[in-house]
């Protein structure tokens, strides 16, 4: 039986205080909406489908990581 020993690292990011110059146009060009929804996202808290894709893109692309795990699969 052939077992293979997998080992995931479990990252976790804390959202950017503040974005670098030009990264609301670079969002809003790659999710297709506009600048001021990524800024209604980011800053006045918007709930919905379309503000979510943007915090999770950003917390991506931009998020500071805060702590890696490593987890085992034994």
């Amino acid at each position: 039986m052939n077992m293979t020993k997998v080992i995931l690292k479990k990252i976790r990011k804390e959202m950017p205080v503040i974005l670098p110059p030009g990264a609301k146009g670079e969002i809003a060009k790659a999710l297709g909406c506009g600048r001021a929804t990524v800024w209604a996202a980011l800053v006045n808290n918007r709930r919905g489908p379309v503000a979510d894709k943007i915090r999770a893109y950003v917390l991506e692309k931009y998020g500071r990581v805060v702590a890696e795990k490593e987890v085992n699969n034994d």
